[in-house]
């Protein structure tokens, strides 16, 4: 899942965000190196890793690690990652509805302030270990996702198997195979390329 092994593409940009205590750091830590928190409160830490796509390939991604947000307010991510993003994981945590209203926020600061169309976006329900003090609905959170046409994934930062498909995916969707008719036309240039200069 995270190693070192076949690489492609260049490296992404993906910024981690949420509420503050949600469960970002610990996330980071436990997909990357298996480690378990607490952890302490982030400004903002940097992590690279190799993620494995669905196609077998690594992707190397860079992941912002960036402050909790306490309230949402007219800036909830910095604006310097904000521009510079290939994508971005929100997180809340399932046992805090404030943490997931911040996570709706997030999502229309990211719509409302990005140019990039391809933008991929990863929503993590954390802290699903703790569910008898559950205080927002999976039901809810998944018609938000699709109305929002973002993947929303419930993980545990205990667990880390519940954290490598939503990470697979992102690997995957950061960077997609070539399309088919990207490549017949290489391919087409290539044979064009070759008669001419046999006819040469």
């Amino acid at each position: 899942m995270v190693g070192n092994n076949f690489m492609m593409g260049k490296t992404q940009k993906v910024v981690v965000c949420g509420a503050r205590g949600c469960g970002k750091t610990s996330i980071l830590e436990k997909v990357i190196y298996d480690n378990n928190g607490p952890f302490s409160s982030t400004v903002e830490d940097v992590y690279v890793a190799n993620i494995e796509t669905d196609r077998g390939t690594k992707e190397k991604i860079r992941f912002y690690d960036t402050a909790g947000v306490e309230t949402p307010g007219k800036e909830t991510v910095p604006r310097h990652l904000l521009s510079a993003a290939d994508g971005f994981i929100i997180v809340y945590s399932v046992e805090d509805r404030s943490s997931y209203q911040l996570a709706e926020s997030i999502r229309k600061e990211i719509k409302a302030n990005s140019d990039k169309k391809d933008l991929v976006v990863l929503v993590l329900g954390t802290k699903v270990d703790l569910a008898e003090s559950r205080k927002v609905e999976t039901v809810q959170a998944l018609n938000w996702a699709s109305s929002e046409k973002v993947r929303l994934a419930e993980v545990s930062s205990l667990d880390r198997h519940s954290l490598y498909e939503p990470f697979m995916y992102l690997a995957s969707r950061l960077n997609p195979p070539p399309n088919k008719s990207a490549l017949a036309q290489i391919t087409s240039t290539i044979k064009r390329d070759r008669n001419k200069s046999e006819l040469e």
